[in-house]
């Protein structure tokens, strides 16, 4: 049954780049909040990665040391999509990517090679792309930390065990005024500590430990659109979801992030809660 599962997925999976979405509006309550913590510019770091990248743990290592360096200020996804992303046949337990995860990653752009990532979203004037290779995120990162706050992401997240439903509260609010006509919100699921097979440079690796792990969406792969932000007013949207059962609840964790969703996708402020405090 669990083979006949991966080779059902796989083959979705397959059929699924070029995958467009066209989101849909959040709706929105405007209305004035005083609220009770102040934030700093946080950055966002989506890196696309597989378990059969050989080269993908050392990038993952290197995400590591900068959350490390960074605490809560980095918040990174992994994002298992495209050719390296198939599970390792007679080893894989679980299966990271879908149609939804292709989906997410072409929004934005697909890696010329793995490890790879993107940081904020952001085309810096040093690159040619948005999606950069391992040894520019740190810099990249250190750059992003330092920009100015636009918008506050606020998130309130409560799980009910008995049905397994997150229900989820986003308040963006803006500090300065946001005025793009293409703002997107995107919020979504991810899950830290799967022990499940990797490749690594010594081999397969049964135990190894994947990190802030992709796994759902409270919005569309491509966000949500919403409304140019304006100073004083807050916008809030509650989102609901049904966890799988194979996820582990106390190991998730919600993320969200305002960006813009047109040819310019630079993310202003992302945030992340686990699910379950």
């Amino acid at each position: 049954m669990m083979k006949n599962k991966l080779f059902l997925i796989v083959l979705l999976a397959a059929f699924s780049f070029g995958c467009e979405e066209i989101p849909p509006v959040v709706g929105m309550d405007m209305t004035p909040i005083d609220p009770t913590e102040e934030q700093v510019k946080n950055v966002l770091i989506e890196e696309y990665t597989g378990v059969q990248c050989v080269n993908c743990p050392a990038g993952a290592a290197l995400i590591d040391g900068m959350k490390q360096q960074y605490g809560s200020r980095l918040v990174p996804i992994a994002v298992h999509a495209g050719g390296f992303a198939f599970p390792i046949s007679g080893a894989s337990t679980q299966v990271f990517f879908n149609t939804s995860t292709n989906a997410y990653m072409n929004f934005v752009g697909t890696p010329l090679a793995y490890p790879a990532a993107n940081v904020d979203r952001k085309l810096f004037d040093s690159q040619l792309d948005i999606i950069q290779g391992a040894s520019d995120w740190a810099a990249s990162v250190a750059e992003r930390l330092e920009e100015e706050l636009l918008v506050e992401v606020f998130i309130t997240s409560e799980y009910d065990d008995s049905n397994r439903t997150a229900n989820v509260t986003v308040d963006l609010n803006p500090l300065a005024s946001v005025d793009h006509e293409d703002l997107i919100l995107t919020v979504v699921l991810l899950e830290d500590g799967i022990v499940d097979a990797q490749i690594t440079p010594d081999g397969t690796e049964l135990d190894y430990v994947h990190k802030h792990v992709l796994r759902d969406f409270f919005t569309s792969t491509n966000g949500n659109s919403i409304a140019p932000l304006q100073v004083g007013n807050v916008v809030s949207n509650e989102f609901s979801l049904v966890l799988n059962e194979d996820f582990v609840a106390e190991n998730c964790e919600v993320v969200a992030f305002v960006s813009r969703g047109g040819a310019d996708k630079e993310v202003f402020q992302v945030n992340a809660v686990h699910l379950t405090e």
